[in-house]
C-alpha cells in the first residue's frame, strides 16, 4: 500500500499578493519553475500538501472591534523556546476602553476563526460582561 501522495504548490508572493505558479506532483518540477535570480528567488516558497487530505485547524490570531469590524486577522506563530498556552493566553483579550477584542482561534481557515470570533464577541456582548475594564479571555476553538 502506497503512501499519502503528495502535491507542490509553488507560490510567488509580490506587492499584488501570493499567486500560485504551478502545482506539481513532482518536487523537481516545481523546483524547476522556480526563478534562476538569486535576487527573485527570495520571492518564491515551495508547499507541499497531501492530496485528499483536509487542512488541520491551526491557531490564528483575529482582532475584531466591538462592532464587529475585522482588524486584523494573522497565523498565530508561536515560540518553540515555551509553551503556546500561556502566550495564547496572553493575547486573548478585550481592551480596557472597550474598544476591541484580541483571541487567538483554533480553526482550519482564516474565515472559520473570524466567524468563531464574531459569535464570541456577540456571547460576550449579550453578557454584559465587554467594556468592564480589561477582559481575560479564554483561546477558542472553532466548531466545524
Amino acid at each position: 500500500m502506497s503512501g499519502p501522495q503528495l502535491l507542490w504548490v509553488v507560490v510567488e508572493a509580490s506587492a499584488a499578493g501570493d499567486h500560485v505558479v504551478g502545482v506539481f506532483s513532482d518536487l523537481e518540477a516545481a523546483r524547476a519553475v522556480l526563478p534562476a535570480d538569486a535576487a527573485k528567488l527570495g520571492r518564491y516558497r515551495v508547499e507541499g500538501h497531501v492530496l485528499d487530505a483536509p487542512r488541520e485547524p491551526r491557531p490564528w490570531y483575529v482582532g475584531l472591534s466591538r462592532d464587529g469590524e475585522v482588524l486584523d486577522v494573522a497565523a498565530y506563530v508561536g515560540c518553540s523556546c515555551d509553551d503556546d498556552e500561556p502566550q495564547m493566553r496572553r493575547l486573548s483579550y478585550v481592551e480596557a476602553d472597550g474598544s476591541a477584542m484580541h483571541v487567538i482561534v483554533v480553526a482550519a481557515t482564516p474565515g472559520a476563526a473570524i466567524d468563531a470570533a464574531q459569535r464570541y464577541r456577540a456571547w460576550l456582548l449579550e453578557r454584559d460582561v465587554w467594556g468592564k475594564g480589561r477582559l481575560q479571555l479564554e483561546p477558542i476553538e472553532a466548531k466545524a
